[in-house]
């Protein structure tokens, strides 16, 4: 029993030592992303909406008036926000495309990063997450994923963004903007601790196997 207990022990171990995913220190941290009462913190398109969100409240950008030269984008930008190079982050909102908007537009969500501390001189974006016109009526969650701050990064803004096709124009509701530390949704084990819990696995086996041969 004494084996078992310590094997059992041991495999936990081993397997959060392998599951685990570094995390991002200082991921730029969302000033009002739920928009509960107002935009605050947020700038260009950003204007509040009190009829849509969960809970009601929303930061709706638009409408983004394209003319006959073809696609034009707006934007709701956050603050400027403080980053380290090499933290790994995850932006996530959730999008909704009102009725009526056109096919071709979409909803846009990102990081800009700054290779100064106050958000003046452009580096670089990070991946888009993106909810395409023609998804209407309901929210939508948007995930960039993984994104590794870049080196000579010191400082971001997260970026709403709407883009309408040209003659039309697009409007985008946005709530529940969340910046957080990247962590795996399904975290796997390096190839020693695989080695190891396969040994692990062999010893419970065999004591198993003694206790029931008594």
């Amino acid at each position: 029993m004494r084996i078992s207990r310590v094997t059992v022990v041991a495999v936990a171990v081993v397997l959060a030592a392998g599951a685990a995913v570094p995390a991002g220190a200082q991921c730029p941290s969302v000033p009002n992303g739920t928009f509960d009462a107002d935009v605050s913190g947020w700038a260009n398109f950003a204007t509040w909406n009190g009829s849509l969100g969960d809970p009601v409240g929303s930061d709706q950008v638009g409408p983004v008036n394209a003319g006959g030269g073809g696609f034009t984008c707006g934007d709701s930008l956050s603050s400027c926000l403080p980053v380290n190079a090499g933290d790994r982050c995850d932006l996530t909102a959730q999008a909704y495309v009102p009725a009526g908007q056109p096919a071709g537009g979409s909803g846009e969500l990102s990081y800009f990063f700054y290779s100064d501390g106050s958000c003046s001189s452009f580096l670089s974006a990070s991946a888009v997450a993106t909810v395409p016109g023609s998804q209407q009526g309901s929210w939508v969650a948007l995930d960039t994923g993984q994104v590794t701050i870049p080196a000579g990064a010191h400082s971001a803004r997260i970026i709403l963004n709407v883009c309408a096709p040209a003659n039309t124009s697009m409007t985008v509701d946005w709530d529940n903007v969340v910046s957080a530390a990247y962590r795996a949704a399904v975290p796997a084990l390096g190839p020693r601790a695989l080695l190891l819990f396969g040994a692990l696995l062999a010893l419970a086996g065999l004591a198993a196997l003694r206790r029931l041969r008594g």
